[in-house]
């Protein structure tokens, strides 16, 4: 079992057993958070991406924590998903009732919180090179704002992230 297996197989363990607690708010995708969406099988793609990056990276994506001290809060949710994704499509935005709290009708950022300058590849620690490069477009086929452009179950099972032996 290389280091890896080994590492991904720990955290497993430890993430079946309820070693970790994760609150409420961590596991939910921003559909849900907005307006709880109805895409059940697209939504759990979301869902299962920040759940591999937990495991493999050791650390969550998204932590919500706002800078107002009082713990999680969803614009704080959402800037951090922004930094990694930019801001969201505006036909998309144009679709949620809950939109206009968050941003104007031209799509911009109205919260009063800033938005992190972060990216999927300075935050990836555990991986360098190839294996780093096939990581991250698997995650990034997971990671899309819209779910109808999320890759389907399927279409995971064939990536090459779970089907190619890391170096």
């Amino acid at each position: 079992m290389t280091n890896i297996e080994r590492r991904l197989t720990d955290q497993l363990k430890d993430y079946m057993l309820g070693v970790e607690c994760w609150s409420e708010g961590l596991r939910q995708i921003l559909e849900l958070v907005a307006e709880r969406a109805s895409i059940r099988i697209i939504v759990d793609i979301w869902n299962v991406d920040t759940m591999i990056w937990d495991l493999f990276e050791g650390k969550h994506m998204f932590y919500g924590n706002d800078p107002d001290g009082k713990g999680y809060s969803t614009r704080a949710h959402f800037a951090e998903v922004i930094g990694f994704l930019g801001t969201p499509p505006l036909d998309m935005l144009q679709r949620r009732k809950r939109s206009n709290e968050f941003f104007t009708d031209d799509g911009q950022w109205r919260q009063d919180i800033e938005i992190p300058n972060q990216s999927l590849e300075s935050s990836a620690r555990f991986l360098e090179g190839r294996n780093k490069e096939i990581f991250l477009a698997f995650i990034r086929g997971m990671l899309q704002w819209k779910p109808e452009d999320r890759k389907t179950a399927r279409e995971l099972l064939e990536d090459p992230w779970l089907n190619d032996r890391l170096e």
